[in-house]
């Protein structure tokens, strides 16, 4: 399955917390993460772990 986020809730970073939960993530690009509270939340989340095997969120459906 295939998700897609629309909008955000500004200042709590939702796009981003969920997609890395979802998806995983490189720790290599957290720095990159506007939201201090993700970043740091982040960081104590194994990055191999994911919440769903089968649901991605993606950039864009095409």
């Amino acid at each position: 399955m295939r998700i897609g986020i629309i909008g955000n809730s500004e200042g709590n970073g939702h796009p981003y917390s969920w997609s890395a939960i979802l998806n995983g993530f490189e720790k290599k690009y957290l720095n990159e993460v506007p939201f201090v509270l993700i970043r740091d939340y982040l960081k104590s989340v194994n990055p191999e772990d994911k919440l769903c095997k089968d649901v991605c969120i993606k950039k864009n459906f095409l």
